[in-house]
């Protein structure tokens, strides 16, 4: 189960949406994820099981880190994610 987020941190995600163009609609059609759970995850409200992080990633073609990471790594974790 997706794990809640203490405040509401948008996600990687709202830019690469934005950079190719697409809504939250065109990505929940191409996933089979309910537009809402991907408006959840976007606005950083829950937290992606791995799986759907993963599918989402492919599906945009990029890094689970470039969708997620903005709002679920710590400000440590985002340094040492860039220096690897």
């Amino acid at each position: 189960m997706a794990q809640s987020t203490p405040s509401h941190r948008r996600t990687g995600l709202v830019r690469i949406l934005n950079d190719r163009g697409m809504t939250e609609a065109d990505l929940a059609r191409i996933t089979g994820i309910a537009q809402s759970r991907i408006n959840r995850i976007k606005n950083g409200r829950v937290c992606p099981r791995v799986a759907t992080a993963l599918h989402i990633a492919a599906v945009l073609g990029c890094t689970v880190e470039d969708c997620f990471a903005d709002a679920w790594m710590s400000p440590r974790g985002k340094e040492a994610s860039r220096a690897a």
